[in-house]
């Protein structure tokens, strides 16, 4: 929620933002400016190779059409909206699968507030409780929208599924 915010020292970056959000700021900057240019925002000379562009690009219009900021679009507008299609995909969803409401609420607290369960291991391994997030190499749910194109993958696998499973449930129908 502070993240992207300018502050007496500039701009607020927290968590894995300081990383991350600066490259993906660089590069919606970049394109901001042409939607075409693919050239590395940190190394002058170089082209962006083997990067995942489609997000910052839709920032980057998103920002040329409206003025706003990207650092605001980015760190606090996109996961406002991805957290909006996400939930409603997964209602709709989960009521094409016939799921009770309790179940229903169930999955969406799981969607957003379990992890990985690694902690459990290192608990029974070591004793400590507070260890072992990213035993499994999953990202945790609770840190999905630190990570924007993530989430933003999420969203449309959703809607894919939803997509997918409506002409599924189609042609069985006739």
């Amino acid at each position: 929620a502070f993240s992207g915010q300018l502050y007496s020292f500039g701009l607020g970056l927290w968590g894995p933002n300081g990383h991350d959000a600066i490259f993906h700021l660089s590069v919606i900057n970049s394109l901001k400016d042409s939607l075409v240019n693919l050239s590395h925002p940190q190394l002058s000379g170089f082209f962006l190779q083997n990067y995942h562009i489609g997000v910052d690009w839709i920032v980057a219009l998103v920002s040329k059409i409206t003025g706003i900021e990207p650092a605001s679009l980015f760190l606090r507008d996109l996961p406002i909206v991805l957290v909006a299609i996400i939930v409603s995909q997964l209602i709709k969803l989960l009521s094409k699968w016939k799921f009770s409401k309790q179940a229903t609420y169930l999955s969406l607290f799981f969607a957003f507030l379990a992890g990985s369960l690694g902690f459990i291991f290192t608990l029974l391994s070591s004793g400590n409780l507070f260890a072992g997030e990213s035993l499994f190499w999953m990202n945790q749910s609770v840190s999905m929208f630190l990570n924007p194109p993530f989430a933003f993958s999420i969203a449309l696998l959703l809607i894919f599924i939803n997509l997918y499973s409506s002409k599924d449930s189609s042609k069985r129908n006739k």
